[in-house]
């Protein structure tokens, strides 16, 4: 055997088998591994770069429609002419319009940012239009670290000295390496406050701006030049000697009439805490009322490892309560700590590694010995250590799917060592002259040729899947690099490195392993025979085959194994947001925020709640997509709930979400309010799950519709947090100047905006205070009370040439309605009803469908005939009504669709690899036909675990296919090798389906084996079972369907 010309395989082996440099090869590739796992970046989810550019455009007292026309529509029109937009979503509302411009996944934030400025520099913005601010967004601003400083003591001002001590950590927090924004949320912080009292202000003749501009004028510091005396140079300046409040007073005045007065006359002046237009509580379960807090969160710098980020922000809070800054009634509750739960899932995953790594080993033990378990012992590591490396190289970070690509190469890439193991102890049991080093290279030899073809049909099957575009490619990005990539570096190591254990390890003529044909074996020859002489026997199997075939796709056409994205993850955190109509006061808004805290903790895997009202809690991705962290208004809430440790509940995320969302619509009525739970999805994040955009040339038409499908929605059990983005109708209130009356009172319109601008601007300047880093305002304006009252907005002085009048003499005060928000995507008006699933319906597919004939239905009831239904394009005819799907089911939708072409671009890559190898355009198909069969244990297969078929599942089942096609081709090399050494087709394709069973079964008990550790992992389960199912059901299959298949197209 050895007098042939060798392969490649085989020149390799002969060239590592003894050679001095395959041990040092081996030692350095497993250090290399080492330290690129010790040096790359942990994080419990892949970073998914997707550039988002906000962009305010203020336009003052315009309402939304003239905002609309004139501002929103010329700025979408340059922004749509970037090439690397993917979508331009606008908001316009009174006083100006907000745009977010989403660009493709994996832009550059700083190209996108300076796209949109240079865009913005080509817009000419109407008359009265403030110059638009931009600012760019994206995964690295999601804070990585968030914690709630609440007192458990009774504090005096409690929200003034948490702020205090916050600011000082918050100013400790920002000297750490990679830390990127410090954010303070919940603070209030102190101001001087000139309040005027209208009383005395008529009394003094003085009106409001002329107090201001006075006091603007002493509490001024400006540079005169510079002046020298003594010979020195010195720099000049007017001070201010305005320390405290007592300064203030003694301000001097000067009136109408030209008497001096003291500010203290028409003014009370005073140092206290800043209007609360926000507020947060911790509430937990051992306090028997919420605690006023506040939030510090924490970003980090791209490519910083949050693990060790985190553990030293820890560190450094630890020695701030050492040193004082944190006293000991001040309490610290760490809300969310990405570095812990990386690093935390991260160890898991890396321990499942090892797992799965020993358990192959150990089959390998077992099926052929502990030296043949050695040598693949030594391949595997080396393979991963190299897999590692390139992962270091290609930036990729330590996350749960590149260990999940690693756990799941490890069934594959096994297998080449596996082939080239088996075969070298068949060989070693062979008696013959040849010595045991050329008996080695000859078994390397003998299987190297379909074993490098049998790899890159696996590679051909893996790295399509990189095709995936959207908001899921980069997500799955490292599974088909990964996988490919270990499968290179396992048959370079199958070729170079095994031979070289081998020869150390195993030894020649070892007849304790030999095979001996079993009763099963028997009994298959006896089968494989029948099915072969008898034609009837023949196509019997066949047709029991597509039985077992269509039984197993009923599952799905009958529901009961349902399709899905992708399943719901098992998180350690939750949110509630609470929507009250528009114009609720902060107090109203908080009132239903604590009950429905109270009402959440009830549940006993609630750790802690964090009630952030009027103002946004630390925001997630799905938050960041979503614009979570512009939730600023007074009448909306946040709820931050940290749930317990998920190792010490019975309960996933999801349940809880379930079983919480039911808890709140027990409570008592809340108003108007919409409560919404929100839970972090698993993979991309969208608006919502079901979002329905309604498109078409009239709003009001539109909004209709919305209804309508929104109450359609509610009759469907399963679909819950049903919502529109439309805003109830709110009251505005104009304060009209009547042209006439100002003329005939000498009073000009400059002087009527400088009086009003001076009582709703406020802020004169910044002075410095002793427990405040940013120093104190100085303010100055009306009692709080009496500002927001019309009559004493009404009755306020104005300066005129004949005396003091109130400004109600030459104003009007005319109610108005507001223009609801109109809402934009790609330029076009939109209408959107969001909701989710949860309860009856988990997956959005299967609510869409039972809402087609209904949604149609309401259409024709508003007078439209028929309403058309898109999934993944945009309408192009803005003339007619449509309706878009988006939300999860336009991710589903991309992510099957890429999928299902990735998956043609496998057969075709496989087809042609073998047609080129075996020179036949019938075998490849032979090769190829056992990959469907796969689904008879695939499908089967979710039903028994209780899964979703998601796209983890499918990427199962399209990498499956490969390891199907190399186990077809290793059996019909086999018939082709035996029958040109003379053996009929009946015996050859009997033996090859004896012979070469055992390598396919312990590469089929290999992938089953390296699966089973992630089998209940929320996320990666359907990937687990269609490996182990599929390669199950088509390893048994193929073995009789293969060999027959071939000599049936043979024979014809």
């Amino acid at each position: 055997m050895s007098s042939h010309h060798k392969g490649i395989a085989g020149r390799l082996a002969d060239s590592f088998a003894t050679s001095k440099l395959t041990p040092l090869l081996v030692a350095i590739s497993i250090l290399l591994g080492i330290a690129s796992l010790n040096l790359t970046p942990r994080e419990e989810e892949p970073q998914i770069v997707v550039p988002m550019v906000d962009i305010m455009l203020p336009w003052p007292g315009h309402d939304a429609s003239e905002v609309e026309r004139l501002l929103l529509a010329p700025v979408e029109d340059v922004l749509m002419d970037i090439a690397t937009l993917d979508y331009v979503y606008g908001i316009s509302q009174q006083d100006g319009a907000l745009l977010i411009a989403r660009f493709d996944v994996g832009s550059d934030v700083e190209d996108a940012l300076v796209q949109v400025n240079q865009a913005l520099n080509e817009v000419d913005l109407p008359l009265g239009a403030m110059p638009p601010t931009t600012s760019s967004l994206s995964i690295d601003d999601v804070p990585v670290f968030a914690m709630t400083i609440w007192s458990s003591e009774s504090l005096n001002e409690p929200l003034l000295e948490l702020t205090d001590i916050a600011e000082e950590m918050a100013h400790d927090l920002r000297q750490e390496a990679n830390v990127s924004e410090v954010e303070i949320i919940g603070a209030q912080h102190r101001e001087w406050l000139v309040e005027l009292r209208p009383a005395d202000m008529w009394r003094h003749n003085v009106s409001a701006a002329s107090v201001a501009n006075q006091v603007q004028s002493m509490v001024r510091n400006m540079p005169l030049g510079e002046v020298v005396e003594r010979q020195t140079r010195n720099h000049f300046q007017i001070s201010t000697p305005i320390s405290n409040p007592d300064d203030l007073a003694l301000v001097p005045i000067t009136n109408i009439d030209g008497d001096v007065l003291y500010l203290s006359d028409v003014a009370t002046i005073n140092q206290k805490a800043q209007p609360l237009r926000h507020i947060v509580w911790h509430r937990d379960h051992n306090q028997a009322q919420p605690t006023e807090a506040v939030t510090i969160s924490v970003s980090k710098t791209a490519g910083a490892n949050a693990s060790h980020l985190t553990e030293r922000l820890e560190a450094r809070i630890e020695n701030l309560r050492q040193h004082g800054v944190l006293p000991e009634s001040i309490q610290t509750t760490i809300t969310r700590d990405y570095g812990h739960t990386a690093k935390e899932k991260s160890d898991e995953l890396i321990k499942h590694l090892l797992i799965a790594t020993f358990s192959v080993i150990a089959l390998v033990a077992f099926a052929l010995g502990w030296r043949e378990a050695f040598v693949v012992a030594i391949a595997v590591p080396v393979t991963l250590a190299l897999t590692v490396l390139l992962s270091y190289l290609m930036g990729f970070t330590i996350n749960r799917v590149t260990l999940f690509a690693l756990i799941f190469s490890i069934g594959i890439l096994v297998d080449d060592a596996i082939v080239v193991v088996e075969n070298i102890h068949r060989h070693a049991v062979m008696r013959d002259a040849r010595s045991w080093r050329q008996k080695i290279v000859d078994a390397v030899d003998e299987v190297g040729n379909p074993t490098i073809l049998a790899t890159f049909t696996v590679i051909a099957a893996i790295l399509p899947l990189a095709y995936v575009g959207g908001l899921m490619g980069p997500y799955m990005l490292p599974i088909p690099i990964l996988a490919s990539s270990a499968m290179v570096f396992s048959l370079l190591i199958a070729f170079m490195i095994s031979p070289w254990a081998a020869i150390f390890t195993m030894k020649p003529n070892d007849v304790d392993h030999q095979v001996h044909e079993g009763r099963l074996t028997r009994l298959y020859r006896r089968g494989m025979t029948r099915l072969l002489t008898s034609r009837r026997a023949y196509w019997t199997f066949f047709a029991l085959t597509a039985v077992l075939m269509l039984m197993a796709f009923s599952l799905v056409s009958m529901g009961w194994v349902e399709v899905k994205m992708l399943p719901f993850d098992n998180k350690s955190e939750l949110q509630i947001v609470v929507d009250m109509p528009e114009g609720t006061t902060l107090e109203e808004t908080a009132r239903v925020s604590l009950a429905t805290a109270d009402t959440v903790l009830q549940h006993p895997d609630v750790a802690h709640v964090q009630i952030y009202a009027g103002t946004a809690s630390p925001f997630t991705f799905n938050g960041l997509v979503r614009h979570y962290f512009m939730r600023h208004n007074q009448h909306e809430a946040d709820l931050a709930i940290t749930l317990t440790d998920r190792h010490d509940r019975k309960r996933d995320s999801h349940e809880i979400a379930k079983q919480l969302r039911a808890l709140v619509q027990s409570m008592e009525p809340v108003g108007q309010a919409n409560i919404k739970v929100v839970e972090i999805p698993p993979g991309p994040p969208v608006l919502s799950t079901i979002v329905a955009e309604l498109y078409g040339p009239d709003l009001e038409q539109q909004r209709k519709l919305a209804h309508a499908i929104a109450n359609a929605m509610s009759e469907v059990p399963g679909i819950v947090d049903i919502d529109t983005y439309e805003t109830a109708p709110v009251q505005r209130m104009e304060l009209v100047p009547q042209p006439a009356l100002m003329a005939t009172y000498q009073i000009g319109s400059g002087t009527l905006l400088h009086e009003l601008h001076t009582l709703s601007n406020p802020s004169l300047t910044l002075i410095p205070g002793q427990r405040s880093r940013q120093g104190m305002p100085l303010r100055i304006g009306m009692q709080r009370e009496d500002a927001e009252e019309i009559a004493s907005w009404l009755n306020l002085p104005l300066q005129t040439p004949s005396g003091m009048i109130p400004l109600s003499a030459v104003t009007q005060v005319v109610q108005q309605k507001q223009t609801p928000t109109i809402y934009h995507k790609n330029g076009q008006r939109v209408v959107y009803v969001i909701a989710e699933v949860a309860g009856d319906i988990e997956a959005p597919v299967y609510a869409l469908a039972k809402l087609q004939d209904s949604i149609q239905a309401t259409a024709q009831a508003l007078g439209i005939a028929n309403l058309p239904i898109l999934h993944t394009n945009m309408p192009d005819n803005p003339e007619t009504y449509h309706l878009k799907w988006d939300g999860e089911w336009h991710i589903t939708v991309e992510v099957f669709r890429d999928m299902g072409i990735a998956f043609g671009a496998v057969l075709v890559l496989i087809y042609l690899l073998v047609v080129g190898w075996f020179k036949s355009f019938i075998t490849p198909l032979v090769i190829l036909s056992p990959i469907p069969l796969s689904l008879i244990g695939i499908l089967p297969g979710h039903l028994i675990f209780g899964a979703f078929f998601t796209a983890t599942s499918m990427i199962g089942f399209i990498a499956g296919a490969g390891i199907i096609v190399r186990n077809s081709i290793i059996l019909v090399d086999f018939i082709e090798l035996k029958r040109s050494e003379g053996i009929s087709l009946r015996n050859a394709v009997i033996e090859a389906g004896v012979i070469r069973f055992r390598p396919m079964l312990l590469t089929a008990a290999a992938v089953v084996i390296g699966s089973a550790v992630i089998l209940f992992d929320p996320i990666f389960q359907g990937l687990a079972i269609s490996l182990m199912m599929g390669e199950v059901a088509a390893t048994l299959l193929s073995r009789i369907a293969v060999p027959l298949l071939y000599a049936g197209f043979t024979k014809s």
